[in-house]
């Protein structure tokens, strides 16, 4: 994958707002799906769905513990510029 085909996979995988308010959450830590589903008030199949999409294009992972599958940010550095930035611009244009 070229990074701007990665790049692209990003902004789409986080065009969806609580697909943002997901990987918000997980900039704070990691998180099993119940747990993220709570956290952003949404059924667990949906969350699940949200997550898998996010997976998918790169941006989260996921590993088990135990019987419990908990999911983590690929790279929370990264992620955490691209929600500076859109906030930054948000803040702009206020």
């Amino acid at each position: 994958m070229t990074r701007y085909e990665q790049f692209a996979s990003y902004l789409f995988a986080l065009g969806h707002p609580m697909r943002i308010e997901i990987v918000l959450e997980l900039l704070k830590g990691p998180k099993n799906a119940g747990d993220v589903g709570r956290s952003v008030n949404l059924s667990q199949a949906n969350t699940s769905q949200h997550l898998s999409k996010l997976r998918i294009s790169g941006i989260v992972q996921s590993a088990r513990k135990g019987n419990i599958k908990v999911y983590s940010l690929k790279e929370p550095g990264k992620i955490q510029r691209i929600m500076n930035a859109l906030e930054e611009s948000n803040q702009e244009e206020r």
